[in-house]
C-alpha cells in the first residue's frame, strides 16, 4: 500500500507542475474586460452603469453595477439594459434582480431575459407568464425605480449566459 500511496503523491506533484504552466493562452477564448451597460427607458432616457465580464469559451459571466441617484424622469417607460459585451446564442432567463431604491413587493420585483446584447427587465407580476419570452419587450416600469435626484439606486447583478 505504501507504493500505491507514493504513486498517488507523484501523480499529484506532476499535475501541480502541469497546472503551474497553464496560462490564459491555454484556455480557449478566455477573456476578461469591462463594458458600459446602459439602462434605457422604452420611451426616453438613459443612465450608464459599469460592467465587468469574464468569457471562457461560450460561457460569459457579467457583473452590472450602478450606484447613483437618478434625477426625476431620467428613465421613462419600461426599462432594459443594452450594451452587453457578447451576443447571447439564445434567450436566457435571469430571475430575481434586486434594485435597491425601487418599489418593494413581489409583484414589483425585477427579473430579466437576455436576448442578443440586451437584458430585458420584467416585473414580478409577469414572472412565469407565457407571454414573457426572449423577444418580448421589457415590462418593468421605470416608475418602480425612485428617480428624485437624492435616493441612491444600487444595482449589483451577477449573471451568466452562453454565446
Amino acid at each position: 500500500q505504501q507504493n500505491t500511496m507514493l504513486d498517488v503523491v507523484r501523480q499529484i506533484r506532476q499535475m501541480d507542475q502541469v497546472l503551474d504552466r497553464i496560462t490564459s493562452a491555454d484556455v480557449p477564448n478566455y477573456e476578461e474586460g469591462t463594458f458600459t451597460p446602459i439602462f434605457t427607458g422604452s420611451t426616453s432616457g438613459t443612465a450608464n452603469g459599469t460592467g465587468k465580464y469574464t468569457r471562457i469559451g461560450r460561457f460569459v459571466q457579467i457583473q452590472i453595477n450602478h450606484s447613483a441617484a437618478l434625477a426625476a424622469n431620467t428613465l421613462v417607460g419600461n426599462v432594459r439594459v443594452t450594451g452587453l459585451p457578447f451576443t447571447a446564442n439564445d434567450s436566457h432567463q435571469i430571475s430575481s434582480l434586486h434594485i435597491r431604491g425601487s418599489t418593494t413587493g413581489v409583484a414589483n420585483a425585477a427579473f430579466g431575459i437576455i436576448n442578443g446584447t440586451t437584458l430585458y427587465l420584467h416585473s414580478g407580476a409577469n414572472y412565469g407568464a407565457t407571454t414573457v419570452y426572449g423577444s418580448q419587450p421589457e415590462t418593468y416600469p421605470a416608475t418602480n425605480i425612485t428617480q428624485n435626484g437624492s435616493t441612491v439606486i444600487i444595482i449589483s447583478w451577477t449573471m451568466h449566459y452562453f454565446v
